[in-house]
């Protein structure tokens, strides 16, 4: 006849000494024999399949085995060793998955939240450091293309002006056959790009935003 367990929880010296009938899982004590392990007798168990199990009485009493072996075992966790925690670059892996993948993170909304994302095979920090390294000096990390995510085909090491230039709200313009962002058509013609993206909204061509004289009175000095 089958019993109950909660016999079996007491202290290891007062151990009850008949457990016939006991189930563990899928094995049931069926009876002890002469052996024993430690201070525990080992008893003879059948296992739900039909095969024969033996195991010490302690063991059966803190709920384990489970059966003879036919149940299989649960995959061991995935562990990443990629020893890299260290590493100057670690950091931006860090800053770079947090803006993608982690809600709470202050610029997820500019990132993770329109759908940029770091792709899998740089979710391990070991495989970043490989396809980026060496950092440059001064220099940060760029996505190519700003509509698309983190991976090694859309991302560089760029100066801060390249990356100034790279910005969503930097446009192109085509100017005497030459395609350049717009804070670099201002730099070069020397004006401040809000004045020419006023001279645009007015309805100016690029050349003639970029050309136009300062209608700003100069300020006499007496």
């Amino acid at each position: 006849m089958v019993g109950s367990w909660a016999n079996l929880f007491m202290p290891r010296g007062k151990q009850p000494k008949d457990i016939a009938g006991y189930r563990c899982g899928r094995l049931v004590a069926i009876r002890p024999t002469t052996e024993r392990q430690g201070k525990s007798v080992v008893w003879e168990c059948l296992c739900d399949c039909g095969n024969t199990k033996y195991a010490a009485q302690g063991t059966l009493r803190r709920g384990t085995p489970k059966s003879c072996g036919c149940l299989p075992l649960p995959p061991p966790p995935r562990v990443i060793k990629h020893g890299v925690v260290g590493h100057p670059l670690y950091k931006i892996w860090e800053g770079m998955m947090a803006r993608c993948h982690n809600i709470k993170n202050k610029d997820y909304p500019y990132y993770g939240g329109r759908g940029i994302y770091v792709c899998q095979h740089w979710h391990d920090p070991a495989n970043f450091v490989a396809d980026v390294s060496p950092r440059p000096t001064g220099s940060s990390l760029d996505r190519i293309d700003n509509s698309l995510g983190y991976s090694p085909s859309n991302c560089r090491w760029a100066t801060p002006m390249e990356q100034g230039a790279n910005k969503r709200n930097n446009k192109l313009f085509t100017i005497n056959g030459k395609t350049l962002h717009q804070r670099e058509w201002c730099r070069r013609y020397g004006i401040p790009v809000s004045t020419f993206t006023n001279r645009l909204n007015k309805g100016l061509e690029p050349l003639a935003a970029l050309t136009l004289p300062s209608q700003r009175p100069r300020k006499v000095v007496t």
